[in-house]
């Protein structure tokens, strides 16, 4: 056993001296299991969404991903920054595509309709990322990320969005705005399984432009937004 190792009292938080003199290879690589950031990104991320933070351990982690618990620990150093990474990278993907949406058209009004198609799509097909927001969102007292992450991932095409909805409607209400778009995608998106209790078109709730539709048309109703 090295000096490193018998530093490493307890498994859930290694001490930086041990973290940084493990070997460069992780110890206990698999055979025939190739071992990378992005593969424990992938299944660690899948897993926080599923399960959520408080009931996954790094063990359980390391079990499903063939590796043994040190490996997780070189790469990451322990479940809290596991767990930031697997946001971070999820909530970064998010935003490049916002981001990309609100420049791919020309004008206020047809850049505020894509964005908001975009926001639909992702929060209806990225499982994995609305969990993880929504356990973010739940979380955030206890959390100290969530303001993190909306600093570094959804302020700056929030403000964006701001910008172009002054730009169509006036400064006034712009910010409210947006964020009533954000708000009401995400809560419709959410709640699209009682669309059928509550008398509302199904195929508005899984439709990326007729949900996008429908929210424009509730929070800017003097614009025409149907195709």
């Amino acid at each position: 056993m090295t000096k490193s190792t018998k530093k490493t009292k307890k498994p859930g938080r290694p001490n930086k001296a041990a973290t940084s003199s493990m070997p460069s290879k992780p110890l206990g690589r698999p055979r025939g299991k190739g071992v990378s950031k992005q593969r424990i990104l992938s299944i660690a991320t899948k897993m926080f969404a599923d399960r959520g933070y408080a009931a996954l351990s790094i063990r359980d982690i390391a079990a499903a991903s063939q590796l043994n618990i040190p490996s997780i620990y070189h790469f990451f150093g322990g479940k809290e920054n596991l767990y930031y990474s697997c946001c971070t990278a999820a909530f970064s993907t998010i935003a490049a595509k916002l981001s990309a949406s609100l420049v791919a058209v020309l004008g206020p009004k047809a850049r505020i309709k894509h964005f908001t198609i975009s926001l639909c799509e992702v929060l209806l097909e990225n499982r994995d990322f609305r969990r993880l927001l929504l356990q973010e969102i739940i979380m955030r007292d206890e959390s100290r990320h969530f303001d993190e992450l909306s600093m570094n991932f959804f302020l700056p095409e929030f403000r964006m969005l701001v910008s172009e909805l002054a730009a169509l409607e006036g400064k006034q209400d712009a910010v409210e705005q947006a964020f009533s778009v954000y708000a009401l995608t995400f809560g419709l998106v959410l709640l699209r399984q009682t669309f059928d209790v509550a008398v509302v078109d199904h195929a508005a709730a899984s439709s990326p432009v007729r949900l996008a539709e429908r929210v424009l048309g509730i929070v800017l109703p003097r614009q025409k937004w149907n195709s």
